[in-house]
Formats: C-alpha cells, sequence, structure tokens
C-alpha cells in the first residue's frame, strides 16, 4: 500500500478528488441510473463521467453485443418454433415464436435508444 510521501502512485480513486454536484428531478435520477445499469455501467457515476468526458463507447459497444447476442436468441427461437411445429406441437411452437418476437422487440428499443443517445444534447 502506498503511504504519503512514499513516491509511489496512488490509486486512480484517490486521484479522483474534484467533486461536480449536480441537482435532478427524482423522475431524472431514475432515468439516469436506467440508462447507466442498461448500457452495463457499475454505477450512475461512472456513466455520468464518461457521457461527460465524451468517452462513452464502452456503452456503445456493450449494446451493440448485446443486440448482436438478442438477434442469436431470436434466430434460435425462431428455429425452435419450426421444429416444434413439425413435431406438432403447435400450442408450444407459439409460445416460443412470442418470445422470439419480444426479442425483436428488445432488440429494436435497444437500437432506438441508441440512435437516440445525446441527440437533444445542446
Amino acid at each position: 500500500m502506498a503511504k504519503a510521501g512514499d513516491g509511489r502512485a496512488r490509486s486512480e480513486l484517490r486521484r479522483k478528488s474534484a467533486v461536480i454536484q449536480v441537482r435532478v428531478a427524482p423522475g431524472q435520477r431514475r432515468l439516469i441510473e436506467a440508462r447507466a445499469r442498461r448500457e452495463g455501467y457499475g454505477s450512475a457515476a461512472e456513466y455520468l463521467r464518461e457521457r461527460g468526458l465524451g468517452d462513452n463507447s464502452s456503452g456503445q459497444q456493450l449494446t451493440a453485443k448485446f443486440v448482436g447476442y438478442l438477434g442469436y436468441v431470436g434466430g434460435w427461437l425462431t428455429a425452435a418454433s419450426h421444429c416444434l411445429d413439425q413435431a406438432g406441437l403447435v400450442k408450444e411452437a407459439e409460445q416460443v415464436r412470442r418470445y422470439s418476437k419480444r426479442s425483436a422487440g428488445m432488440q429494436r428499443e435497444l437500437i432506438k435508444d441508441a440512435g437516440s443517445a445525446g441527440k437533444s444534447d445542446p
């Protein structure tokens, strides 16, 4: 562990000593926290720091990966529904198709959110 005056580098946390306080409405706080979670950030502070410094590439990369994985899952569900149809399990096939549609809906929502991110900023 580094000690004061020993000349060793301090931890990243110790180098971050300046504080910025911003007041937001409760609904805005919930929105910021939800976006931070959705984009894979550990905290709202981490999310805001990267957004404010212009380095939001890690969140965008995570969103892109997630959209891609949802595509795989949707494809697998569609293939499974075809197999269920062929086996005569129509009710089960329909249920799986609904899950596939939900997956596609999540993809569209993430793509839309990623496309509109930052557009309201001045």
